[in-house]
């Protein structure tokens, strides 16, 4: 593939029209959508609602036994030890919207005051923003972690692109050898989104969550705005890792995914 990834884009936007497919996820297939507007919905839309609060990682000095520079957490069932240092912020678990920068410091300095983030007293997060190198050239180093229950987010994508994978309607389209793009609008609480979703054409090559290997991209008219790769792992931490603009393929997308789950299982307790 010689042509540039946004190239692409474009030239499936404009065959498609205007964006007109509604790629509707599982929770949203009965016309009902309780899903609340301003809840967090992946690890970009609450990066963007959020400025980094470094709440976590100044309650180290608080630990009483060495933590080595990491912050102890849990993420759904999974314990992690996450560097300091690559940490941006950090959302406790069970805060309910509307969620401010205000609250999330306050919530942070509340619990890492009493030795949480340390070890033997890990903080409970329903979401951690990190920024580290991730040693792929495809990844931009901006990785979300969430807490998501089964039946969740990542549950819904991958059924919706196994469908789309398995019998593509006029919306998709080939992206170079091995891959298609597929243009809808995702709409949860309200609010509509504008989506590209590059879904790899290997049947064998698949997301921990049981869909396919796919990227899932947001489009503002015929151009991407970012594409990311959103994954459920082990624990039930799920895994939202940006993507730099560029040429995509199966095997691009697979080093980078496995680029994303490497760094999180170094971290795993």
């Amino acid at each position: 593939m010689t042509e540039s990834f946004s190239l692409r884009v474009r030239q499936i936007a404009t065959r498609t029209g205007a964006l007109a497919a509604v790629l509707v996820l599982a929770a949203c297939a009965s016309g009902a959508d309780d899903t609340p507007a301003d809840a967090p919905k992946s690890a970009d839309t609450a990066a963007a609602a959020t400025t980094p609060t470094t709440g976590a990682s100044a309650g180290l000095a608080n630990c009483s036994t060495p933590s080595a520079g990491k912050v102890h957490f849990t993420v759904a069932k999974a314990g992690l030890a996450v560097p300091g240092a690559i940490v941006l912020d950090a959302i406790p678990a069970g805060m309910q919207p509307p969620i401010t920068k205000e609250r999330v410091v306050a919530q942070l300095k509340a619990q890492t005051s009493q030795g949480q983030g340390c070890p033997g007293t890990p903080l409970a997060a329903g979401l951690i923003l990190l920024k580290d190198d991730l040693k792929h050239p495809l990844l931009d180093g901006n990785m979300g972690l969430l807490a998501l229950p089964p039946g969740g987010i990542t549950e819904r994508f991958a059924a919706e692109t196994r469908r789309l994978q398995k019998d593509p309607p006029k919306t998709c389209s080939p992206v170079g050898v091995d891959l298609i793009g597929c243009v809808g609008v995702e709409k949860r609480g309200g609010t509509e989104t504008n989506v590209l979703y590059v879904i790899t054409t290997d049947p064998n090559q698949n997301m921990a969550s049981g869909g396919p290997l796919a990227a899932r991209c947001v489009l503002k008219g015929e151009q991407v705005e970012g594409c990311n790769l959103v994954d459920q792992l082990a624990g039930g931490v799920a895994i939202d890792a940006s993507l730099k603009s560029g040429t995509y393929s199966t095997a691009g997308l697979r080093g980078a995914l496995d680029a994303a789950v490497a760094r999180v299982d170094a971290m795993r307790l």
